[in-house]
């Protein structure tokens, strides 16, 4: 094992948004690598990798694994041909080992370019050694760090959340977190629904059958409990920004209904949701696990037939398979504060196996895990073989956008059908809510540092207790 990294260096944290899902995985790894390991990090959008040979980094940090989007996987290539070190963590490692899962995504090369792929749990390490034995050296257990914050933060309040949205009337709150039903209205939502070309068909006719039918659950939920704020939270990877589609999935109908909050894209973040729900209810969601961490409340899910190709989660969960049984789960809580079903000795036992087996761990040290390979990374750091050449179409999409900035500004991009897809891109360019919640979040995680006493003596002790070390 290393000591802590004592050179100071300069990263580049590249990102499709500033708020969501891989921001707030990123967050912890930041500050714990700015607190522990002498770094300076700087955030960039995704689209201005161009901007590698302006800050001239050290290193570069990738979400989704360098490969969960086109971008990140050419920006992955693009800095491992420049020797410049790559650091990457995975935003969806809890997928099903028991089919054939494409975990290289849009590595079509199938060629990790960082020196270490983390992976959630042991049996996700065990599955893509099995398959792709070749890159096994990489593979390492590091848990999911993106879990962290619901050991570590603060959360929205109920009281202050229902006045925000002038639902103080509601005293009892449910949260539905969605599934992607919606990716069946786009060719490309489809390939990703089921990349097997003769099975498309067959699974995306599955897929709008099962969006009825838990549309059709929820509304008569709705319905039967007028005095129940029901949130109804989309799926934050179910629509690209810039998709002209009109939103359709299982609960974008009922977004009219007086006791119902529907919230889109990334307005709210999935932590104050469940913080301020009595219920979570999902088709399948990794929300569960996120709301066992965060606390005791019952999770059911929505689901007419239980056996279809899916992670343990729902064995955890009470399975609400009518509209009835979803009703009669949601009046016996609010009668006796409880639901047997939820709280039986071997379901709770089967929720501790599954987040061991989903998430690693669930004591807020995923991050402190993931910090010991970034400290590794850092010390394989070589400046001598950097080199910070050109890339030519990263550059043409810098200049694209710098470019069409201006008349971003006066309203024009939005009146132009080709360019008004881009929209998105402007609006999140200079990321601007990053700061913000790095100001809102620093201060739970050193709070947490404090209370752990984790230090750097006692960050090397723990990683020693961990037996953490690379191949």
């Amino acid at each position: 094992m290393k000591e802590l990294n004592s050179t100071r260096y300069k990263g580049l944290c590249f990102l499709q948004e500033d708020i969501g899902r891989d921001v707030e995985i990123a967050i912890p790894i930041v500050f714990a690598a700015e607190h522990f390991l002498n770094c300076e990090v700087i955030f960039e959008l995704k689209w201005n990798a161009h901007l590698i040979t302006k800050h001239k980094p050290d290193f570069v940090i990738i979400p989704a694994n360098c490969i969960g989007s086109l971008i990140y996987h050419k920006i992955a290539k693009y800095a491992d041909e420049l020797n410049i070190k790559i650091y990457s963590f995975i935003s969806e490692g809890n997928f099903n080992t028991n089919i054939n899962h494409n975990f290289f995504g849009f590595n079509n090369e199938r060629h990790f370019y960082q020196d270490f792929v983390q992976c959630w749990s042991k049996r996700t390490l065990e599955y893509m050694s099995e398959k792709a034995p070749d890159q096994k050296d990489k593979y390492v257990l590091t848990g999911a760090a993106g879990f962290d914050r619901y050991v570590m933060y603060d959360f929205a309040q109920k009281v202050d959340f229902l006045a925000k949205y002038n639902k103080e009337k509601f005293e009892k709150v449910i949260l539905y977190s969605g599934w992607a039903f919606g990716k069946v209205q786009y060719e490309l939502g489809r390939v990703e629904i089921s990349q097997d070309p003769d099975k498309r068909e067959a699974k995306v006719n599955w897929v709008n059958e099962q969006r009825v039918i838990v549309r059709d659950m929820l509304k008569h939920a709705i319905e039967s409990n007028p005095d129940t704020l029901f949130i109804l939270k989309q799926h934050p990877a179910e629509y690209y920004p810039g998709l002209n589609v009109k939103q359709l999935n299982e609960m974008s109908e009922l977004a009219d209904y007086d006791n119902v909050l529907y919230v889109t894209g990334h307005v709210e973040n999935i932590h104050d949701l469940i913080s301020v729900s009595d219920i979570l209810l999902g088709f399948e969601t990794t929300s569960a696990i996120e709301t066992w961490l965060m606390s005791s409340q019952p999770t059911i899910f929505l689901n007419s037939e239980v056996d279809f190709d899916r992670v343990d989660i729902y064995q955890g969960c009470c399975i609400a398979g009518n509209p009835e049984q979803l009703n009669n789960y949601i009046q016996e809580f609010y009668n006796t504060g409880k639901i047997v079903d939820f709280e039986t000795d071997d379901l709770k036992a089967k929720r501790n196996e599954i987040i061991v087996n989903s998430i690693g761990f669930g004591d807020g040290y995923n991050h402190i895990r993931n910090l010991f390979y970034f400290n590794e990374t850092l010390h394989r750091i070589d400046r001598k073989k950097i080199k910070y050449t050109r890339n030519k179409e990263f550059f043409r999409l810098y200049l694209f956008f710098k470019i069409m900035k201006p008349f971003y500004k006066i309203g024009l991009v939005n009146k132009l059908p080709w360019f008004s897809k881009f929209n998105w891109v402007f609006k999140r360019y200079k990321l601007e809510h990053v700061p913000e919640l790095q100001a809102k979040y620093n201060p739970f995680i050193e709070r947490f540092y404090k209370e752990q006493n984790l230090t750097k003596d006692t960050l090397l002790e723990f990683w020693k207790s961990q037996d953490l070390k690379t191949k």
